[in-house]
């Protein structure tokens, strides 16, 4: 994935001190999001939201799981069973809306 360009128009520098620690500690925080550490450390700051890459992912796939139901939903007319089929498949869209809208809301500040 990659990084996000630099903020347009950021030309100022904060200097902070820190210890080899702490500094390793966000290098690895920015790269589990896919931020560079001036992106990471500015969206922390500013209390922006932060998506890890494996949040972005899992999002994606609940995405193409929920359009797959949808569309599943459209094919089960006239089938003998298709009340039982509907109610199944209802079900399970409710649940990847749900398990999005945790991704959404329960990610990390």
């Amino acid at each position: 994935m990659r990084r996000p360009k630099q903020t347009e128009g950021a030309s100022l520098r904060i200097e902070v001190r820190i210890t080899e620690e702490e500094k390793a500690a966000i290098r690895d925080q920015a790269n589990r999001a896919s931020l560079t550490m001036s992106e990471y450390m500015r969206r922390t700051a500013l209390g922006k939201r932060i998506l890890s890459t494996m949040d972005q992912k899992a999002a994606g796939e609940l995405a193409r799981l929920g359009g797959l139901q949808k569309h599943l939903l459209t094919q089960i007319n006239g089938l003998p069973n298709e009340e039982d089929l509907r109610a199944g498949l209802n079900s399970t869209l409710l649940a990847v809306h749900n398990a999005v809208r945790e991704l959404k809301t329960g990610a990390a500040k």
